[in-house]
């Protein structure tokens, strides 16, 4: 499951933005091992694995030199996957790293929703929203053994400019034709034509524009328009200005 996907079905946290700036911290990469009491040369950049077999060998390698990893997307330790009685090795699922995790932070923001609320009264809501989200971000650190996660999470969130939602980002959203066909948003202008049969003249839409000219569909078309009925000569050619019906 990629990480994104993952975050949104497996989360059990409100605030998906904070989730994502943790899952940013170890690069969206669901094998990650972080070791906080790693002795190796801090100038070093190890490799991080990329598969699950590689993940596993790095896993054994770092117990059997007695280190703590932090497992997977939320940087996880082994303690608290037990405590939900699962195997640290499936800690490497995207899923069950991220339920977890998002657990946890649910606990610690349960704790610190008493603290904020203990503020003196009157204070800024979005403030205290800010000072509640510190305090999860500092507690989820300092129970994995990494403070300075934090105040990366924190920079994160503080300084990342991604664009507003849009309708058309939900998957299920299906986005409009690059040419608008009948329906509540245009109209069409009809003439009488030689035949004595109503032919379509022109597409109007609410802001005026005519964005159906030279792409009508034909008379009869099964496209949802009004069927072709015998109307009144109104004169060949004319369009009917926008607001005389």
């Amino acid at each position: 499951m990629v990480p994104l996907a993952a975050l949104l079905a497996c989360s059990l946290y409100a605030d998906d933005a904070l989730v994502a700036a943790i899952v940013d911290n170890v690069e969206q990469n669901p094998f990650s091992i972080v070791s906080p009491d790693d002795t190796s040369d801090p100038n070093s950049s190890p490799v991080a694995p990329t598969s699950l077999e590689e993940a596993r060998a790095k896993l054994r390698e770092v117990v059997a030199h007695g280190g703590s990893p932090l497992l997977g997307l939320m940087q996880v330790p082994p303690d608290w996957a037990r405590t939900f009685g699962r195997e640290p090795e499936e800690l490497f699922d995207a899923c069950v790293n991220v339920s977890i995790g998002t657990a946890m932070l649910s606990e610690f923001d349960y704790a610190c929703a008493g603290h904020v609320r203990s503020a003196r009264a009157g204070a800024v809501r979005l403030e205290g929203a800010d000072s509640r989200r510190r305090c999860v971000a500092d507690r989820y650190a300092d129970a994995i053994g990494m403070p300075e996660v934090s105040t990366v999470v924190t920079l994160d969130l503080r300084y990342s400019r991604s664009r507003p939602a849009i309708a058309s980002d939900a998957p299920i959203y299906a986005p409009a034709r690059a040419v608008p066909g009948w329906g509540a948003d245009c109209l069409l202008v009809y003439r009488a034509a030689d035949s004595g049969v109503a032919e379509p003249l022109a597409g109007l839409t609410r802001g005026g524009t005519d964005p159906l000219q030279g792409h009508l569909p034909a008379a009869g078309a099964r496209t949802g328009e009004p069927p072709n009925v015998p109307v009144p000569r109104i004169g060949a050619g004319k369009r009917l200005s926008e607001g005389h019906p």
